[in-house]
């Protein structure tokens, strides 16, 4: 195959978006399309050299994997083995144990399926996995497992009916993808049968210039104007992904066909006799492109090894920095690790195995060890253990409640009389909740979904992350308001976050500001709520409910467990600005409260007002009086947290 530079060119339009991206420059809010990207050269590339041995007669798929393996393997492992350290000095044992998941994962390539599975509301921050990126390997390796041995079986059919079935199975995998999006994110995000397209628009443009090259350059496939025109509009369409994306746009969904499509226009269309073609030509383009596989690799842990050490948020000098070691790092792995391994002359097949299987064997046993010992607790004072478990006491009865039946709690032999409908924070009561409400030989039954807020008909861009929230709520509502058994009625949310909106920081921790623009303006946002609040209260009413609504729990713009832990740890004692980090109560709370202000006066509703269970003596207090977290995160309770508000709830049940 014909090396073209511009390829390379464009490995580095790919690389350098996903590093600023994950550094946290808001600029970049679509470098996440830099996979894709890769996704659709590695379709292309890998393809148009299966296709030339095939065609050839000299196609082995134990080639073929020892070249995957010399490819992949050596940087790889290079970059986990210099990790080890830095993880055992800077994780806290819940980062070390996830770590030591991902250490079996990544040599199987299964750490996309790991991630799917543990990811979560609750779940680690992805900044803090250092080998959080090696999900796209593991989809890729997944992926040429497979598709050689397809064209092997298929290959004596020709390659038009090939084509074919990869045009189908590219439309079956982006129609997937599109409802997976929206219904199963995470599945979605990480999962081979939704990003399988990606990979496929490589494999079809391969297969497309093999046909219509046998005699001629791919370049002349088509005049000089359309080549230009072609580059320009792929370049056009990445550009436009990169920069006007961000985390809320579906991915992989439709949406991902405008930076994959891009990049299909480019590797067609591009090469030395236009500009785009010249633009990524250009020594220093082709010279990150060469070494983008390495610095891929390294720029992950370096972001996330930072911000697990330091205390505080990163500074963007410090976040550069970070951006060009990988650079250099990839530079170097590239020179003194990557580059010799893939030279068959200068290691055999023989010496790969012997120099990667006992390190991918270490990783293993590491991993597993790292796992039992749940992150060796040992290495840390035992009470940054008790701070630093940020699920724990967390007991979900019901993960999703299911509308027909809801999620009962409390004394099972009995009719449910009370119902809790909420977001997240409704969740977190349900433990202490059941065990007060067992005792009373009472029951209750709770509906709740993350980021829903519990009113009838709301539910707009600005404020659901989760599409299925208003039907949910509206479902449970009809269900609660239907049922004679249910005299009380309590709302539990976050409602500032229906109001104000929601934004994320550089260490990826939720806190707020004004309320987005979405589908609505930040006022008409704060009307719609105010209307569906009033509404969900009046029909509460009509029906004979006595509605409690539960106010929204101080909040901090930092992950307790995290700060606090880390500060303990790394600095040697408790933090003492940790009132500086609180959420102004009043300020965030303020839309929420003016209409519930009315409410209080008619007497349509009891309040229970959390800011003075927990701000008791001025100074809100994150901790009690046996040193137990009162939180999970930076606004959720933990099952000492909950204890409290849920004793004030039930005095307000009886």
């Amino acid at each position: 195959m014909k090396y073209r530079k511009e390829i390379d060119g464009l490995r580095a339009l790919a690389v350098l978006p996903v590093i600023l991206f994950h550094a946290g420059f808001t600029v970049f809010g679509g470098g996440f399309v830099g996979v894709d990207i890769f996704f659709v050269i590695s379709g292309y590339l890998i393809t148009t050299i299966l296709i030339s041995e095939m065609e050839q007669d000299r196609f082995s798929l134990a080639n073929f994997y020892d070249r995957r393996a010399r490819r992949i393997l050596p940087a790889l492992f290079f970059v986990m083995l210099c990790t080890l350290p830095f993880a055992w000095l800077w994780m806290l044992p819940a980062d070390l144990k996830s770590f030591s998941q991902s250490l079996v994962a990544v040599p199987l390539f299964v750490s996309n399926i790991l991630f799917y599975l543990t990811s979560g509301y609750f779940d680690l921050t992805s900044e803090f996995k250092p080998l959080l990126h090696t999900w796209s390997l593991a989809v890729e390796e997944q992926y040429y497992l497979l598709f050689p041995i397809f064209l092997m079986i298929t290959w004596k059919f020709g390659k038009n009916f090939i084509t074919y079935l990869l045009i189908a199975a590219t439309i079956l995998s982006v129609t997937i993808a599109q409802w997976a999006s929206f219904n199963y994110s995470s599945f979605s995000f990480y999962m081979l049968p939704t990003r399988g397209f990606e990979i496929l628009i490589g494999a079809l443009i391969s297969f497309y210039i093999n046909s219509k090259t046998l005699n001629q350059p791919f370049y002349q496939l088509f005049s000089k104007p359309v080549n230009q025109i072609g580059s320009i509009t792929g370049m056009a369409l990445i550009l436009y992904s990169i920069f006007l994306f961000d985390k809320n746009t579906p991915s992989p969904s439709l949406y991902t066909l405008i930076p994959t499509l891009g990049a299909g226009l480019i590797i067609l269309f591009a090469n030395t006799d236009n500009f785009v073609g010249r633009l990524l030509g250009s020594k220093i383009l082709v010279w990150i492109g060469l070494i983008s596989y390495s610095t891929y690799l390294w720029h992950q842990p370096l972001l996330s090894f930072a911000r697990l050490r330091s205390v505080e948020e990163l500074t963007n000098v410090m976040l550069v920095m970070l951006c060009l070691a990988s650079l250099i790092l990839g530079y170097l792995s590239w020179r003194f690790v990557e580059s010799p391994f893939r030279d068959r002359n200068a290691l055999s097949t023989q010496k790969v195995v012997i120099i990667t299987l006992p390190l991918g064997i270490l990783f293993l046993v590491l991993g597993v060890v790292g796992h039992l010992t749940k992150g060796f607790e040992s290495r840390f004072q035992p009470e940054i253990g008790n701070i630093y478990q940020p699920t724990r006491g967390f007991s979900l009865r019901c993960d999703k409640s299911d509308t027909k039946v809801g999620c009962k709690l409390g004394s099972l032999g009995t009719t449910p009389t009370f119902a809790m409908l909420g977001d997240s924070h409704s969740s977190v009561l349900q433990q202490n909740l059941s065990d007060s409400l067992e005792l009373q030989l009472k029951s209750m039954v709770t509906y709740y979904g993350s980021w829903c807020a519990p009113l009838i008909d709301f539910g707009t861009d600005n404020v659901n992350k989760n599409p299925q929230c208003r039907k949910f709520m509206n479902d449970s509502f009809d269900l609660v308001l239907k049922d004679s058994n249910i005299s009380t009625v309590i709302l539990v949310a976050e409602w500032g976050n229906y109001t104000q909106g929601y934004r994320w920081n550089d260490s990826g921790i939720a806190f707020y500001t004004d309320a987005q623009s979405g589908t609505l303006s930040a006022q008409e946002t704060i009307k719609s709520f105010h209307r569906a609040l009033e509404r969900t209260i009046g029909l509460l009413k009509e029906n004979r409910k006595k509605v409690i609504i539960v106010k929204s729990v101080p909040e901090y713009e930092e992950h307790l467990p995290t700060y606090i832990a880390k500060s303990i740890a790394f600095d040697g004692g408790l933090p003492e600005d940790v009132d500086d980090k609180m959420m102004n109560y009043e300020l965030r709370n303020a839309d929420f409260e003016n209409v519930l202000s009315k409410l209080k006066e008619d007497g349509s509703v009891t309040v229970v007002d959390t800011e003075h269970l927990f701000c008791k003596t001025g100074n809100c207090t994150f901790i009690d009086e046996t040193n137990e977290m009162l939180y999970i995160d930076g606004n959720h309770l933990s099952k000492y947290g909950s204890r409290i508000l849920v004793e004030d709830i039930i005095n307000n049940l009886k």
